[in-house]
């Protein structure tokens, strides 16, 4: 990508919609019949027409085969079989696609009108963007907004940085089938299958990732995060917490120049985004609008940027002294 201030306007993507890489999706679900309709509604509903989308129930007895079978001949497959938890889900689902761009999408969670046009967008017309994410967006059970949150810019380093406190939104999280296959092309059971992290599996994956690509922010909803009561993220938070540690330990740096460094990324972190890819008119892109991508870099009050001068001085005073 590149640097400084510009603006890149697709008003013509409907007419060149056959040029748009095929999105493979994958919608995991367990018991979750009252739900999963919404979820994907909220897919095919957008008519995105280079798009492989399978569900993989697992083997649930709440009417879900029924809901299915109402959807099958708009889907690209459904697996109905019990499973080992979500990440098992979503990977036997990813094994029977071939799109270029990969996402899932959780079965109490939805995409927002227009939002694979804009990934499909992107990922046509920016070729270096290996991986992107949009702003955290959630709902409550009735479908009504609760949280929108202001995307951060993401390195490697603030991502395994504890003091960072921020998390990727899966639900907008897309990226191409060429980084999934470098990083290991699985997902949860990297480690082995003593050491699954079934409460942390998107966390695991995102380490992976940020190991060979930087992840791009998009300043845009893409999908929402639905608040249900007795959902599974948040009965195991506690446990998916203790898993983030875990994989941050094995991830992060042994050396102790590597290590200053994440200190640096430690106290930098609340500074913001270097380079910012944003989308204007959020809400008429949401809508299905073409989006106005702009690339920017937004300039910091004196002190921040005092701030992060003083803790590169440092680096390099430390790693001149090391050698």
């Amino acid at each position: 990508m590149t640097g400084g201030t510009g603006r890149y306007d697709r008003r013509t993507v409907e007419g060149d919609i056959q040029n748009l890489p095929t999105i493979a999706l994958v919608t995991p679900c367990y018991q979750n019949a009252h739900i999963l309709e919404h979820a994907i509604r909220s897919v095919l509903d957008q008519d995105y027409s280079r798009l492989e989308y399978v569900v993989v129930d697992g083997g649930s007895d709440d009417g879900t085969a029924e809901l299915l079978d109402k959807y099958r001949d708009r889907l690209h497959a459904v697996i109905s079989e019990p499973d080992l938890g979500p990440h098992d889900a979503v990977n036997k689902g990813f094994a029977l696609t071939t799109g270029t761009v990969m996402g899932w999408l959780n079965a109490d969670d939805t995409l927002l009108p227009g939002s694979l046009l804009l990934v499909g967008t992107l990922f046509r017309d920016f070729p270096d963007v290996r991986w992107l994410t949009g702003a955290y967006t959630a709902i409550d059970a009735a479908g009504r907004p609760a949280v929108v949150q202001h995307p951060p810019r993401w390195t490697r380093r603030h991502l395994l940085s504890p003091r960072a406190g921020r998390w990727i939104s899966q639900t907008s999280t897309f990226w191409r089938r060429d980084l999934w296959e470098e990083a290991g092309g699985t997902m949860g059971d990297i480690w082995g299958p003593e050491r699954t992290f079934p409460h942390a599996f998107d966390f695991e994956l995102w380490a992976r990732f940020s190991r060979y690509a930087e992840l791009q922010t998009v300043n845009a909803p893409i999908g929402c995060h639905r608040h249900v009561p007795g959902q599974q993220g948040g009965i195991n938070r506690d446990a998916y917490l203790r898993y983030a540690d875990e994989i941050r330990e094995r991830e992060r740096p042994r050396t102790t120049k590597d290590r200053l460094e994440t200190l640096v990324a430690d106290f930098s972190a609340p500074l913001g985004r270097y380079r910012l890819l944003t989308a204007e008119s959020t809400v008429a892109g949401a809508m299905g609008a073409p989006p106005v991508i702009v690339f920017d870099l937004p300039t910091y009050t004196f002190r921040r940027r005092r701030r992060l001068e003083t803790s590169r001085r440092l680096l390099r005073r430390f790693t001149r002294r090391s050698r």
